[in-house]
């Protein structure tokens, strides 16, 4: 079995600190989108339906907003872990 240098066993130390890395997110995005559109469209009144659209569309926007954010946070984590390996 391999040895591990101290650099591995630093990095290993600081890991086991860490937060929990949240991964991807989108499925649960998709569900969401999929339910507004599978479910609850049907169940809207043809009067309603201008409103409901409106609504969807900006529950929609907000859901695509929170997509992006996730992915810049993963990102970013992803950066500042690779920046914290070259310095150890």
């Amino acid at each position: 079995m391999a040895r591990k240098n101290a650099k591995q066993i630093k990095i290993d130390t600081y890991k086991l600190k860490s937060p929990t890395y949240v991964g991807p997110t989108c499925k649960y995005i998709d569900h969401i989108i999929e339910v507004l559109d599978d479910e609850i469209k049907p169940l809207i009144s043809e009067k309603d339906e201008d409103f409901f659209s409106e609504i969807q569309r900006q529950l929609i926007a907000q859901l695509e907003f929170i997509r992006s954010s996730n992915q810049t946070l993963r990102d970013s984590s992803q950066y500042w872990y690779q920046s914290f390996k070259k310095e150890v």
